[in-house]
């Protein structure tokens, strides 16, 4: 079978990682895997060469991850999509990589198979039939179904639903801002999310869970925004 290569840019300072990461996603024949352990080198590589996705922390010895989102964003045309990993834990910290143009923000440490469920949906590379699962202690959600599953119980999805479970997954633990859930979803619906949706959404969501399972997954703190309780 025929097709065109991705190319991929990791950006980290710890050289072990960059080694980690290539000997994870070399093996995907899909993607060809570029490197730089700096702000400048990873500036470097951008203006010489397309990439079309660029995985990047923000602590680098030369300056801040942040400036390579915001070289993507201004781009004319091809832009690269840009994940932030970042061992940063303030709600700050991701709202600033999401203004600066971040298509999306893993929190360290993180399972390098969530990052590649994420790199192939940016990347368009998800086939409809190839079903991929992200895991996150006793709870696993399902992407071609559709459906979250908490120790026994499968609880099937709307597609608001799974979006919801999704954005929230990211950052199990922390809570997400609902400004920055609404910016998401919109993205991954491509329409505008109101804030009374994104209510109704997580009323509905955490019935059905409620309901099904016994389980309170979804809480939230002062009604500013909602986090996954795992």
């Amino acid at each position: 079978m025929n097709f065109q290569k991705k190319t991929v840019l990791f950006v980290d300072s710890n050289k072990a990682v960059l080694g980690l990461l290539v000997s994870i996603y070399s093996s995907e024949d899909r993607l060809d895997i570029y490197t730089a352990s700096s702000l400048s080198e990873a500036l470097s590589l951008l203006e010489r060469k397309h990439f079309d996705l660029v995985s990047t922390e923000l602590s680098l010895p030369d300056g801040n991850g942040r400036e390579i989102c915001k070289y993507a964003s201004d781009q004319a045309i091809d832009k690269p999509k840009v994940i932030v990993l970042s061992q940063g834990k303030s709600i700050q910290d991701r709202i600033q990589s999401f203004e600066a143009g971040a298509d999306d923000y893993i929190s360290k440490p993180f399972h390098p198979e969530e990052l590649k469920v994420r790199m192939m949906r940016l990347l368009n590379l998800i086939r409809s039939t190839e079903e991929q699962v992200v895991r996150h202690q006793n709870l696993e959600l399902y992407t071609v179904r559709k459906a979250i599953k908490i120790g026994d119980s499968l609880v099937k999805l709307t597609r608001n639903e799974f979006y919801l479970c999704e954005i929230l997954l990211a950052n199990p633990g922390y809570e997400l801002p609902n400004e920055e859930i609404i910016r998401v979803m919109t993205a991954r619906k491509g329409r505008f999310v109101s804030y009374n949706s994104l209510r109704v959404s997580i009323k509905r969501l955490r019935d059905k869970i409620e309901t099904q399972t016994g389980y309170k997954l979804i809480q939230n703190r002062h009604g500013q925004g909602y986090f996954i309780a795992i």
